[in-house]
């Protein structure tokens, strides 16, 4: 963790593994006696950085959509996704990942996905749209036959 100067009472170093908060006593000595006093430690880990996403991500009602998988630098506890997806879309807060079928159309909307830990967070907007089922099999119920008529003089 660190080290304490006996000299001059200054904690310095740098931490490699996090820490919940402990408590020190720190005592100063001279020839008229000694005084304590205690102070918290907490380690806490680096803020994650980088987080993104695949893009772009258009989707089709009722087709399943490959996992979104975030890219993050650093460790994450959790992650948290502001407004709701989409219907039929899931956000596993565990993971990160948007999974499943988009069961409504919606138009390209701006979701905020954060990801925490002891350190802080970060922050990606991901864009999302979800379209209708393109049309398909246009008939018509009759044949008609087209003839061109021309009067002689």
């Amino acid at each position: 963790m660190g080290l304490l100067d006996t000299a001059t009472g200054a904690i310095s170093g740098t931490p490699t593994t996090i820490s919940d908060t402990d408590f020190y006593t720190v005592t100063a000595f001279n020839s008229g006696g000694s005084v304590s006093f205690e102070m918290q430690i907490t380690v806490n880990d680096a803020a994650p950085s980088g987080l993104s996403y695949p893009s772009p991500n258009v989707f089709t009602v009722g087709t399943a959509i490959s996992d979104l998988t975030p890219t993050v630098l650093g460790a994450v506890i959790s992650y948290s996704i502001s407004p709701s997806l989409p219907d039929g879309l899931a956000f596993d807060t565990a993971t990160g990942v948007i999974s499943g079928t988009p069961t409504t159309i919606s138009a390209a909307s701006s979701y905020t996905v954060t990801a925490f830990n002891s350190g802080g967070s970060v922050t990606f907007e991901i864009q999302i749209t979800v379209n209708d089922v393109a049309p398909s099999g246009l008939s018509y119920p009759y044949c008609f036959k087209l003839q061109h008529f021309s009067e002689f003089a």
